[in-house]
Order: structure tokens, then C-alpha cells, then sequence
């Protein structure tokens, strides 16, 4: 499998795989965070939809404006 550029958290470069972006996103050795942050954990649908954001290959990733502003 093809290793995908990205960056760690603190800012340094960094190749990994899908699979290894996936685990990352689980956060399963990082248990009770959601807990500790006092919101609720990610569905599956939302890990899902950041692996895909993540493993992109594109240079530039956007999201969708937001249609109400506070």
C-alpha cells in the first residue's frame, strides 16, 4: 500500500498508509478522551469521513461552508 504524505501534530513530516491513518483515527490507545473532553466519541460514519478527508491525495482540502453564522 502507498504511503501518504501528511504531518504529525507537531508539524513534523511524516508518510503512513491508510490503514495506519485509520488506526490513528481509532484512538484506541488513547481510551477516554471524549470522556476527558466531556463530548461525545466519534461515530464511525465521522472517522470514516476524516480517513477519507486525511488519506486524500489532494493538495488542498476544504469543507463546506458553514450556511449559518454565529
Amino acid at each position: 500500500m502507498d504511503a501518504i504524505p501528511t504531518r504529525m501534530g507537531d508539524g513534523s513530516f511524516a508518510r503512513m498508509t491508510r490503514d495506519e491513518i485509520k488506526r490513528d483515527l481509532g484512538g484506541r490507545h488513547r481510551p477516554g478522551g471524549a470522556q476527558r473532553a466531556k463530548v461525545p466519541p466519534l461515530a464511525q460514519d465521522e472517522l470514516d469521513h476524516l480517513l477519507e478527508i486525511y488519506a486524500s491525495r489532494a493538495r488542498f482540502t476544504g469543507v463546506d461552508l458553514v450556511t449559518r453564522w454565529f
